[in-house]
């Protein structure tokens, strides 16, 4: 399986690409970051020195969508809903992980209260599951 990392600079980002790098079913796809493009994943993640021999790029979404089988989202809220909703207006059929707050809550008032940003995506919103996978398999 290929996994990619839209923002795989952040902490985030960094915590789930080495977690990724010690599954054995998993093979590191496209790591993206707007401001560390070029620049080598040990350069940002000293702790993944010689785990991974990769350079961060700028995000391609055609590109990423057709290259992974998951693309993990570890972007700031506000930017992680930019970001997905481009993709699935692209293939609504992506296995996509968002780790932000964007697609939290099944209440748009509660989100804008605590995010103090307004939602920009309410239809794709009411199609995210948040929860534990193992929970919501069948979502």
């Amino acid at each position: 399986m290929i996994a990619s990392i839209i923002g795989a600079t952040g902490y985030t980002g960094g915590e789930v690409l080495r977690l990724l790098l010690n599954h054995n079913k998993v093979e590191i796809g496209t790591l993206t970051s707007e401001s560390y493009a070029g620049k080598k994943v040990s350069d940002v993640h000293p702790n993944l020195t010689g785990l991974v021999d990769q350079n961060f790029v700028d995000l391609n979404i055609n590109k990423i969508i057709e290259e992974s089988d998951v693309i993990f989202a570890a972007l700031p809220h506000g930017a992680s809903n930019e970001i997905i909703s481009k993709i699935y207006s692209i293939n609504e059929n992506v296995n996509l992980i968002d780790l932000s707050g964007d697609f939290r809550f099944d209440d748009l008032a509660v989100y804008e209260e605590w995010y103090k940003i307004k939602h920009t995506d309410p239809e794709l919103n009411k199609k995210a599951v948040f929860g534990l996978p193992e929970l919501y398999k069948e979502k």
